[in-house]
């Protein structure tokens, strides 16, 4: 029988885990889901946990739970230009949102808070965050959607440094669409200001 003394230390243990950890995953890319394929990633996260650009781009649209019925929500998809013209373009959409903060044709910048997070129609808090071909219908077939990991600055969706210079990276090269650490603080405190 495991000793109070060692409960304690679990309890401790397992919370500044829990504390230090902003995120998992719920479905990943290719995921097998009632509908078919997952065809983007689900971040689960707090109600308003900011959400940020992925990379630089223009905001496309921002559908009102009324325009998607299946999304619930309100989502935003951003238009992500390649520098050269010979990498495809890509879309990124950021759906389940509570709030927005940002309009349609604006020009947005990697880290830039656009939103705040949400949850689905049936309740469950997170992001689902997705790639998208350009000039496809059907954002929720899985053929006409790119796997966010393959367009991540440096093979994995790492959080958005605002010290750092991403200058030498194109718009389809991308961070984590959620704002980690510090800088989450930063733009809680930002948007409650506001």
């Amino acid at each position: 029988m495991i000793s109070r003394k060692w409960w304690y230390l679990i309890f401790i243990f397992g919370f500044t885990f829990s504390c230090l950890q902003t995120t998992y995953v719920g479905n990943k890319y290719g995921d097998r889901v009632s509908y078919g394929t997952h065809c983007g990633i689900d971040y689960s996260l707090e109600i308003g946990t900011p959400i940020i650009a992925c990379s630089d781009g223009e905001v496309l649209a921002i559908y009102e739970p009324g325009n998607a019925i299946y999304m619930g929500g309100t989502s935003i998809r951003i238009l992500h230009r390649s520098d050269n013209g010979a990498e495809p373009a890509i879309i990124s959409i950021y759906a389940h949102l509570s709030r927005t903060m940002v309009r349609q044709f604006e020009k947005v910048q990697r880290g830039q808070l656009i939103g705040l997070s949400g949850e689905s129609n049936n309740g469950y808090p997170h992001l689902h965050f997705q790639l998208m071909k350009p000039g496809t219908l059907g954002e929720m077939k899985f053929s006409n959607t790119y796997n966010p990991t393959k367009f991540a600055i440096g093979d994995r969706l790492d959080c958005f440094d605002p010290s750092r210079d991403y200058s030498g990276f194109s718009e389809i090269e991308i961070t984590l669409p959620i704002a980690c650490g510090d800088y989450k603080k930063q733009l809680v405190e930002q948007w409650r200001q506001e």
